[in-house]
């Protein structure tokens, strides 16, 4: 990228900046509060939804860092492809549990047990940050079911925060949930600030978004936040490479349409494609 064009210090909608600085929005300033209450309460359960690209994963990274300042022991697990026995595993390793590679999993729950019960000695309350169950292989929620009874006849402090995209399919972990919070795309005026706010991090103070294109940056993306990222970036290359220094609605049309790779097309660009006669 010509950073030098713009006048930027850096690229102002990388991936990783953006996540640093997602929570703009009510709905995940209240995720995030709900969060740390469950935390702070030593609360059995909770569950964090929403669309892929809401933000689910940053408010649990902020999450799992707030517990840990508070001295509790985090675990955080992205349970992507694992089944029972691998969720087993790594809930130990993070444990801190003396378990190998090949370790039985009946030999793997008994470290869990006897690491469940040193943390109900020292008194030091544990949480663990389970992202992407939804991805996860049939049986992990059982896994974690086994793990909060584990801390309940230790008499271990334990909260686990799940997240998933919807409601979970495994209705008796459903059941342990005591609070639920639901992630929501961003108003209109909560990208306008987002956008505006990653332009003056990265080095500028000009407006290079029109009120006109913000507009249609929400429209197209509905306020999803990985979206916007993904229409604003594609957007400064496309006037970049039409010699413009203002991105404008024509600007974020064009771009949608002609700059993102045909292969990997995001949803949001596809539902405003025309159908072919």
């Amino acid at each position: 990228m010509d950073l030098a064009y713009w006048g930027f210090s850096r690229w102002p909608f990388q991936r990783q900046q953006a996540a640093d600085s997602s929570i703009v929005g009510a709905s995940h300033e209240e995720g995030l509060a709900r969060l740390l209450f469950l935390v702070d309460e030593h609360r059995r359960c909770g569950l964090l939804s929403g669309a892929t690209g809401t933000g689910k994963t940053c408010l649990f990274r902020r999450a799992a860092s707030y517990a840990r300042r508070q001295g509790k022991w985090c675990l955080e697990i992205d349970a992507t492809g694992l089944d029972a026995d691998e969720l087993a595993w790594r809930m130990a390793d993070q444990l801190l549990a003396d378990c190998s590679s090949n370790m039985t999993p009946g030999r793997c729950w008994t470290l869990i047990q006897q690491q469940l019960a040193n943390q109900a000695l020292i008194g030091q309350p544990v949480v663990a940050v389970i992202d992407n169950l939804d991805h996860a292989e049939r049986g992990s929620s059982l896994a974690i079911r086994r793990m909060m009874n584990l801390a309940e006849s230790s008499g271990a402090e334990l909260t686990v925060l799940i997240a998933a995209r919807g409601q979970l399919p495994d209705s008796s972990l459903s059941a342990e949930i005591e609070l639920s919070v639901e992630l929501t795309g961003w108003s209109q005026e909560e990208t306008s600030r987002f956008v505006t706010t990653s332009l003056r991090a990265a080095g500028t103070t000009i407006e290079i978004f029109s009120a006109d294109a913000i507009i249609v940056v929400q429209e197209i993306t509905q306020g999803n936040p990985k979206s916007v990222i993904q229409v604003c970036d594609l957007s400064l290359m496309a006037a970049m490479s039409d010699d413009r220094h203002h991105v404008d609605a024509q600007v974020v049309e064009a771009a949608t349409a002609e700059f993102a790779p045909r292969r990997s097309t995001p949803d949001f660009v596809r539902a405003r494609q025309p159908a072919l006669s």
